[in-house]
């Protein structure tokens, strides 16, 4: 189905928001700037392109909202309310001005040695919570990463995102951008967890300090050379899951071309030899091996922000974790990026939700709450069928042990 014209879509909200410009696009939906009328204030308007009848449509916004809900941190982009009109989901956020995708472009080698320090840092605080809060945002890029003017910088777009389920749980291999899949996703592994966001902010951080993507293939399997090159050949459980994946089964396992792959360091010769050390951490093929966010923060690199400097502008909540001061639970040049292995379907960055201040805002509050409800069934349905089909896996894989 064809996403409406903007003056279509300005129709079907015209009630609450004038629309301003269109910011983004992506395969699902369209992002909109907009105002609301009774209170003034700018906000970010995810529209879905497809109607609630597309089950994809449904599932991937039903996730986004039911995941924002149980997030609230200075990180994290606030969602403020979500609605229906015509059919279609409308996410409403707050809106932030810029990405980390946009002072990438603008800076064209790489953002200055405390800048890249800052917002690690801030995307750092973001990652913690979210695992700390049982969520995997498995899209973490510089597109989603929203800069504020006062250079607050907030994690978005959560369409990809889960809750966790525990040791041995298996998901999806169908997420995350490519240049930023870590070696477990790129060789088809679903018992995955958090470390396939920590080999992402790992990815991010070489960005933010050259200015150029640090695995940049055209295929799983090119960029699984690249990451091969670098950080060297992966571990037996890895290489033996790319053996029987029926995608690469006419394709060689890409190697490490000598003894020794090359290393992180000759890739940023320019760089902090600290933060070289740090994304070391984070770019280990074996995710067990893989730092935590717990390991990052205690990192010398960020010594200054543990001392209480905290970058510009970085999440008061995390800063109290990382101080003692409390768990830091919240309440409630490329144009050529825009075709540089995109998830499978993905947009930048909403009905009232715990995370959010409305301020005025909003729709029918019966309304809210049956979509509120609804978003929480549909991840507690989503965890229930998932173990379910590990059960009839395992099941299925011992009656074939039996009959051999």
């Amino acid at each position: 189905m064809q996403a409406p014209a903007f003056q279509d879509i300005q129709a079907l909200i015209s009630d609450s928001y004038a629309c301003e410009t269109i910011i983004g696009e992506g395969a699902y939906g369209i992002v909109l700037r907009a105002r609301h009328l009774s209170t003034g204030r700018v906000v970010a308007i995810k529209m879905f392109k497809e109607t609630q009848e597309d089950e994809l449509t449904r599932r991937t916004g039903l996730r986004e909202m039911g995941v924002l809900r149980r997030l609230r941190h200075d990180n994290v982009v606030a969602l403020l309310e979500a609605f229906t009109r015509g059919g279609r989901l409308f996410l409403v956020f707050e809106f932030v001005q810029r990405t980390v995708l946009d002072d990438l472009e603008a800076s064209g080698s790489g953002l200055a040695p405390d800048l890249v320090r800052d917002v690690l840092w801030q995307l750092l605080c973001a990652v913690d919570f979210c695992h700390r809060s049982g969520i995997v945002h498995r899209d973490i890029k510089p597109e989603n990463l929203l800069v504020s003017s006062g250079g607050v910088v907030k994690l978005c777009d959560f369409g990809f995102a889960t809750a966790l389920r525990g040791d041995g749980a298996a998901y999806t291999d169908y997420v995350s951008t490519r240049w930023y899949r870590s070696p477990e996703l790129l060789v088809g592994d679903t018992a995955y967890g958090t470390p396939v966001d920590i080999w992402a902010l790992g990815c991010l951080g070489a960005e933010l300090a050259t200015g150029l993507p640090l695995f940049p293939g055209e295929s799983d399997l090119g960029t699984l050379a690249h990451v091969v090159t670098t950080i060297g050949n992966l571990p037996a459980l890895q290489a033996g899951i790319f053996r029987q994946n029926p995608l690469f089964r006419d394709e060689a396992m890409p190697a490490a071309p000598h003894a020794a792959a090359a290393s992180l360091a000759a890739k940023l010769p320019a760089a902090d030899s600290q933060l070289v050390d740090l994304l070391n951490l984070c770019l280990i093929c074996d995710p067990a091996r893989r730092a935590t966010t717990a390991d990052l923060i205690a990192h010398p690199y960020f010594a200054e922000m543990r001392r209480g400097a905290m970058g510009s502008l970085a999440s008061v909540e995390s800063a109290g974790r990382v101080l003692g001061l409390g768990d830091g639970r919240g309440k409630g040049g490329r144009s050529r990026s825009r075709a540089r292995g995109r998830p499978h379907g993905s947009d930048a960055a909403p009905r009232k939700a715990s995370g959010g201040d409305a301020s005025g805002m909003g729709h029918d509050a019966e309304e809210d709450d049956v979509y509120e409800e609804e978003a929480d069934a549909f991840l507690e349905e989503e965890e229930e069928d998932e173990e379910e089909e590990e059960e009839e896996q395992e099941e299925e894989e011992g009656s074939q042990g039996q009959s051999r």
